[in-house]
């Protein structure tokens, strides 16, 4: 194992976590505003005398490092752990952290990097979605190209990958900005109330204990029943696209900022949940009937692919079809719906068609045995001036 230098390791922590680790810890602080240090005392040595624990009052200061691992020397001893995994702890003291662990035959210490790739894509899909649900609750969304999922993506870290039996974390910005001089300014009503950050973590575990259960007592209502709080459908795919093709079971364990816990008891206590291939038949049926419920106006720039018509297009009785395809940026797949359109709008989409122009449509869209159709629309526009959606 390579052994990190102490000062190396000291410079990968926080100041301002270690000191609330601290004080979260039973240290004592002796404070003298007029030293150049700070001082916490805490446990007494082999002579009874208080072990103390000192830093430069000066945050930035060059020797700072050095103050910080002999602090981190001393706390690991006092916990009698490595120093590398207390400075872990520390770091998340004021983050909350998901922790996914894979276990199965033929995962060892090491899974395909393809499988790798689809499962951190997928939990960010569950990241992403789960903020959507935060703000807008609805048991499916067409794509999570919204201000918000794109913020909450971008706010949420990867955290590290573990051996033994294959995983990862990812990891919520801070909960709390303890600086008295910095503000964060991801989303205005920080400080007013629970980060959104917090939200969403609190979604993804409710949604987690509800599939958990769901797998158990082999009913997927409570899924389904349960989505204004826990998953949507987009989370119950993107949960059941993580098994990929492997017979494997997949471990979901959340350790909660210590500096700030969930008020919710019952998220509060939630430790660690493995969802088995069974639980992924659970969320897969529970995403299918979630979106074959669900209907929803939306707008879609995208190409005509095809035109039908069961007769003559000129007749005015006959029914006109189009097939029209889109690319979402966000789910990095094309998506395809059928609309049946009036006389008028059907011969502007043989024009768009011809040309490859690019159309607008909007209408209510509705899922039927996997099959998108506009069962009803307001708009059909099309310009070669338009750009399809990113």
């Amino acid at each position: 194992m390579i052994e990190t230098n102490p000062i190396d390791l000291a410079k990968s922590i926080d100041y301002w976590d270690l000191l609330t680790y601290i004080k979260q810890f039973g240290w004592s602080q002796i404070d003298d505003k007029s030293s150049r240090f700070i001082v916490f005392s805490g446990l007494t040595d082999i002579n009874d005398k208080p072990i103390e624990i000192v830093f430069l009052r000066n945050e930035t200061a060059n020797e700072q490092p050095i103050y910080i691992a002999n602090a981190l020397s001393i706390l690991s001893s006092v916990a009698k752990t490595e120093p590398s995994s207390l400075a872990q702890d520390i770091n998340t003291v004021n983050r909350d952290v998901l922790r996914m662990k894979i276990q199965g035959s033929g995962v060892e210490e090491t899974i395909p990097l393809r499988s790798a790739a689809q499962q951190i894509y997928e939990l960010k899909q569950v990241v992403a979605y789960a903020a959507r649900s935060e703000i807008d609750r609805k048991p499916y969304y067409i794509d999570a190209q919204v201000p918000i999922a794109k913020a909450m993506v971008e706010a949420y870290r990867f955290g590290h990958t573990f051996r033994g039996s294959f995983g990862f974390t990812i990891e919520t910005p801070k909960l709390q900005e303890i600086h008295t001089y910095k503000q964060l300014d991801l989303f205005p009503d920080f400080g007013k109330s629970t980060p959104m950050w917090r939200k969403v973590m609190e979604r993804i575990a409710r949604g987690l204990t509800f599939a958990d259960q769901a797998t158990r007592e082999r009913d997927s209502r409570l899924i389904i029943d349960n989505y204004t709080t826990g998953l949507n459908a987009n989370m119950c795919q993107s949960l059941a696209n993580m098994y990929g093709n492997q017979n494997i079971a997949i471990e979901f364990s959340i350790k909660w900022a210590p500096i700030q816990l969930p008020e919710n008891p019952a998220i509060q206590s939630f430790k660690s949940v493995q969802l088995s291939e069974a639980a992924r038949n659970q969320l897969a049926f529970a995403a299918k009937v979630l979106v074959e419920t669900h209907q929803e106006e939306v707008t879609v720039l995208g190409r005509i692919v095809e035109l039908s018509a069961k007769s003559s297009p000129l007749d005015m009785d006959t029914s006109r079809t189009v097939r029209i395809q889109w690319f979402e940026e966000a789910e990095g797949r094309a998506h395809e719906a059928t609309a049946t359109l009036n006389p008028d709008d059907y011969q502007k989409a043989i024009e768009a068609h011809r040309n490859w122009y690019v159309i607008q449509i909007t209408g209510i869209l509705s899922n039927k045995k996997d099959n998108w159709r506009f069962v009803n629309y307001s708009k059909f526009d099309i310009s070669p001036t338009i750009t399809e959606q990113s």
